[in-house]
């Protein structure tokens, strides 16, 4: 055996596929563009969701180590002050408690009733395309009607925007 066949069966011991030069660098580049193009067409939607959703809720428990005064600008760091007070209070643990009833409650009754509503459709009866459709199209209405309004409002003839 040469050199460079011992060389490349070293190099590929753990790798069943060889080694195809020039078409394996193409193949490399290719790779890179597309993953390129791929984070230059996410980073947008990406930062939307940072810049929009995720900044604010830092800034805000920021804030909340904070004593705010709004009238004379004076923020004063006073650390769990604020969830400590709060913790103290009543009428949060009985907030909390209104909120884990109604979300349980709430998430509970629509899974039982959108189960229903499924296996009354699955069901043979007479009128069941008529009450599938109707069910659908009430899914449908609103997208349609948003779109409409917005191509009303980015209309260049008529439209306000």
């Amino acid at each position: 055996m040469s050199k460079i066949s011992n060389r490349v069966q070293s190099s590929n011991k753990g790798n069943r596929t060889r080694n195809n030069g020039a078409a394996g660098s193409v193949r490399s580049r290719r790779w890179n563009r597309d993953r390129v193009v791929g984070l230059l067409v996410f980073m947008p939607a990406f930062l939307t969701v940072v810049i929009i959703g995720v900044y604010p809720i830092i800034r805000v428990l920021g804030y909340s180590f904070y004593r705010v005064d709004i009238f004379f600008k004076k923020n004063v760091f006073i650390g769990l002050g604020n969830y400590i007070r709060v913790l103290q209070w009543s009428d949060f643990w009985s907030a909390l408690q209104n909120d884990i009833v109604f979300t349980v409650s709430s998430i509970i009754l629509q899974l039982l009733i959108g189960l229903m509503v499924a296996l009354l459709l699955h069901e043979a009866f007479p009128g069941r395309d008529i009450s599938r459709s109707a069910i659908l199209f009430s899914y449908l209405v609103p997208i349609v009607v948003a779109a409409l309004v917005w191509r009303y409002m980015l209309n260049d003839i008529f439209g306000i925007m």
